[in-house]
């Protein structure tokens, strides 16, 4: 077996048509077309657990399937700088894969840090953990620290249209504490600590909202009413 530094090549010479052919057929990995309609839905799901290995098949052979070449080079960006190093054989097959839609000049980048002659990724402004030419690591780093800056809202909503409400609410009492003038923030999450009846979380939270000194929109007192109307 070839070592590291020339597994790309060992790939490349030893082309199994048909595995290079068939390698993304969607029957290999875990997809189902109809739990998942777009690519934006993709992109948020690996956003939500990017240690999901699953979730990043899915994006790559959809932007693979619909011939979306620039959204398929920052998903296997995003893919590597999650691998971290690891699982440098499904990396090489991915890559490999992709040479039918991607531009050699991208898909040449990508072999370059597969073989060791870059030590960074490349970037692009579709990748979700894009923040210019750094290590591996800290391109994952720094995308997590973009998403929760810019992105609990819609984490949120996603959360909601797939019904783990819990999870919502969860994320948006980070980005409150985060983020504490997003008064649209707070309007959501009182909605939906009111519609699971969780007065246990609204207690704590009102708690921490008071104790940090956060602007608190005028529903906070209407749920306080409710659920005390509620105990009585």
């Amino acid at each position: 077996m070839a070592d590291n530094c020339s597994l790309f090549e060992y790939e490349e010479n030893n082309d199994d048509q048909s595995e290079s052919r068939h390698f993304m057929d969607p029957g290999k990995i875990v997809y189902d077309e109809g739990d998942i309609d777009e690519l934006r839905s993709l992109v948020h799901m690996v956003g939500r657990d990017p240690a999901n290995l699953v979730h990043h098949l899915q994006r790559v052979y959809y932007c693979h399937k619909h011939q979306l070449a620039e959204q398929l080079f920052a998903a296997l960006i995003d893919l590597l700088a999650t691998m971290d190093g690891k699982g440098r054989g499904l990396a090489v097959r991915m890559v490999k894969g992709s040479k039918t839609v991607l531009p050699d000049k991208q898909r040449n980048l990508l072999i370059s840090y597969l073989m060791h002659k870059v030590g960074v990724l490349p970037n692009s402004p579709y990748c979700i953990f894009y923040s210019g030419m750094v290590g591996m690591k800290e391109l994952v780093q720094v995308g997590e620290a973009t998403r929760r800056e810019h992105d609990y809202l819609d984490l949120a909503n996603d959360y909601i249209e797939y019904s783990q409400l819990d999870s919502a609410i969860d994320i948006l009492e980070k980005g409150i504490l985060e983020q504490p003038d997003r008064k649209d923030f707070q309007v959501l999450l009182l909605e939906l600590y009111k519609s699971t009846r969780d007065e246990h979380k609204f207690r704590a939270m009102y708690e921490s909202v008071l104790q940090n000194n956060i602007g608190m929109v005028d529903a906070w007192g209407q749920v306080d009413e409710f659920f005390r109307s509620q105990s009585t």
